[in-house]
């Protein structure tokens, strides 16, 4: 049918694809911005050392933003969630804004910068840990646009976006993006909710909306409108509290009309008498109704009922949260994923903010000290390798794939194969021409980049594959954000062991770290 959320996502596709690019890119773009300008700043007032000890507590605060959206945000709705994360995000670059006008010589910008970024990290981490439960609820190829999204902010460039960004701009398309989307999926999920034949089952559609009812047992969402007979042969262990309580109050309603109906008896016959009129008064006007034309009370009656379903209708009261008993019963499920989505990262920090930052400090320095003229691509090599990193990120968020979808290990593998080379690199210098280290660092943007696009898509639908974590649809949202913590943990242990080597054999690094 075509008031179905199947029907209009087919149709407007790509509408669809560009409000979800947009979430990812503003949620990510910001945070790229502001850190950049943070750390022009820290090299401006000769902090560099500063720098190693905030990024750490930058992780530190979005595994914070993490656990508070799972411990005390999961059953609020998403448009609250996302209005406060806008609000944020918007405080922190009005913080900015005032850190450049004071930017002059006054240290009381470098700490504005620290507090701007510091509340726009913890905004930016609240945000996808949203967003992506969110998506529960939408097709799930939307993960891997969002992915997209997040994959292209690292390639924003801190000096020509940071005064629109500064005016917070960018936050306007991101919360209106967010309102038009949610607009459809509140409104088109209600028809598929009072027509369940509609309902399709997909490996690459989400359960939240196009598999819920195809598999009962597997969700407590139940029907609006159903009829009593088929909702006494449900069984009585189903889960979720919404069955119990349609049944109790579809008991209270006929014991009332049964009331009504042995008053009337005992009461008046000529109101019986009255009622029976109106019946035949009813059929008639049925039977008036031209073949093949819709009753207009029915229809009248119909849009009441939907009306009275997307102001009744709420997919996050039922979310677990953070607790002790869901974080067990999602590991049994979701664990080795979720294991395996820090050590990814916690590898892949290490190439980028260690190894990667020694080889061109190593190399730069030896260039000035031979007097050596280098190329612009030298003189900028950090800068530019690290594009190459964002570029294979940006390129491995945008796909799936089978084999790593079944083998969590994968990427892992093959992040701790890459830092062995990085490793080796340092002690043997293999790499000594810029190119090679340019395609190198292509592909290790791809582990990190896989494994956030497969694992955030296998923990927001159900898939016909044996690795399917097989998650009630209320586990999902906090499947999404025990994924994310791991990831921020993964990030935060780099930096320390980042942070203590180069203070222990690399002093020099730390405080002149390569451009």
């Amino acid at each position: 049918m075509e008031n179905t959320l199947a029907y209009h996502y087919d149709q407007h596709e790509g509408f669809y694809n560009l409000c979800v690019f947009i979430l990812g890119l503003v949620n990510n773009l910001g945070y790229f911005v502001i850190n950049a300008f943070v750390g022009q700043l820290a090299a401006d007032f000769d902090k560099n050392y500063f720098f190693g000890v905030y990024i750490i507590f930058l992780n530190a605060v979005a595994c914070i933003a993490r656990f508070s959206n799972a411990i005390f945000f999961m059953r609020i709705q998403h448009g609250t969630r996302i209005m406060i994360n806008s609000v944020l995000m918007i405080f922190s670059f009005m913080l900015l804004a005032i850190a450049m006008l004071q930017y002059q010589g006054v240290y009381t910008s470098f700490y504005l910068c620290i507090i701007a970024s510091l509340t726009h990290g913890f905004a930016q981490a609240f945000g996808e840990g949203v967003l992506l439960g969110y998506l529960k609820g939408l097709p799930s190829d939307l993960v891997m646009t969002f992915g997209s999204g997040t994959g292209i902010a690292g390639f924003s460039d801190a000096f020509t976006m940071i005064f629109l960004n500064a005016l917070g701009l960018f936050v306007l398309p991101y919360y209106f993006s967010f309102l038009w989307i949610d607009d459809k999926r509140k409104t088109y999920i209600k028809n598929e909710l009072m027509y369940p034949e509609l309902q399709v089952s997909s490996p690459v559609r989400s359960d939240g909306l196009f598999a819920q009812y195809y598999s009962p047992q597997n969700t407590n969402k139940q029907i609006f409108e159903y009829n009593e007979s088929a909702a006494r042969e449900q069984k009585p262990e189903q889960e979720g509290q919404n069955y119990q309580q349609q049944i109790n109050e579809r008991d209270q309603d006929i014991q009332e009309e049964i009331k009504g109906i042995v008053v009337y008896k005992a009461g008046n016959d000529e109101l019986k008498f009255d009622q029976q009129e109106q019946h035949d008064q009813d059929q008639e006007y049925r039977q008036s109704i031209p073949e093949g034309e819709s009753d207009p009370q029915q229809v009248h009656r119909m849009r009441k009922c939907e009306s009275k379903m997307l102001k009744e209708y709420d997919d996050v009261s039922d979310n677990k949260r953070l607790s002790l008993v869901s974080s067990i019963q999602v590991f049994q499920k979701a664990g080795s994923y979720i294991y395996n989505m820090g050590l990814v990262n916690f590898f892949e920090y290490l190439v980028i903010n260690l190894t990667l930052t020694i080889h061109v400090y190593n190399k730069q320095t030896k260039a000035q000290q031979m007097n050596q003229e280098m190329s612009f691509f030298e003189e900028n090599e950090y800068s530019f390798l690290m594009i190459a990193y964002y570029a294979g990120s940006f390129i491995s968020r945008s796909t799936l794939h089978s084999a790593i979808l079944s083998k969590s290990y994968t990427p892992t593998i093959a992040q701790a194969i890459n830092l062995t080379i990085w490793i080796y690199n340092l002690q043997y210098s293999l790499f000594t021409s810029f190119y090679p280290v340019f395609f190198f660092m292509i592909w290790c943007g791809f582990p990190g980049g896989t494994a956030y696009s497969n694992f955030l898509y296998l923990a927001n639908t159900r898939t016909n594959l044996e690795c399917d974590f097989q998650l009630h649809y209320t586990e999902r949202e906090l499947t999404v954000n025990l994924l994310m913590i791991s990831n921020d943990l993964g990030v935060f242990f780099a930096g320390v062991i980042n942070l203590a080597v180069q203070a222990l054999y690399f002093p020099d690094v730390l405080d002149n770290p390569p451009s």
